[in-house]
């Protein structure tokens, strides 16, 4: 499933990358809060599809993107060996109002069950890296 489609005011992400993220992701950021609510940072290593010009040049002056995210009700959240997590697919599925995410590898799994996601802001950064998707 497509995580931009179950976003709220997502417009923007539509620009970047109208056929959905397509690469592998890394959820860098995870904070939990009072009430239900979460804060997630998702980066992404795929060019966007759209030049925004105060972030400069893609594998110049960036070759990440930061989704920011504001999560709703959060039902469950597991996290297994935090300090491995790296890129990898992200299983999107939504069931019955619910949005599961999930990220496994064979040395860590992260799994995070809300019922909202709300984008904030992006942000980019330049990684060096050695990477074959660069």
């Amino acid at each position: 499933m497509n995580l931009i489609q179950l976003i709220s005011r997502n417009k923007f992400l539509e620009q970047l990358y109208p056929k959905g993220i397509l690469s592998e992701v890394r959820i860098g950021q995870l904070s939990l809060d009072v009430g239900g609510r979460c804060s997630l940072n998702i980066h992404i290593r795929q060019k966007p599809a759209i030049d925004v010009k105060k972030w400069g040049a893609w594998n110049v002056d960036f070759n990440r993107v930061v989704i920011k995210l504001l999560g709703s009700r959060t039902k469950d959240v597991f996290a297994s060996d935090w300090s491995q997590i790296d890129y990898h697919n992200l299983v999107v599925v939504n069931e019955n109002g619910v949005i599961y995410l999930k990220q496994q590898a064979e040395l860590w799994e992260v799994k995070i069950a809300l019922e909202g996601l709300v984008f904030q802001e992006c942000s980019v950064y330049l990684d060096d890296e050695d990477d074959p998707h660069n």
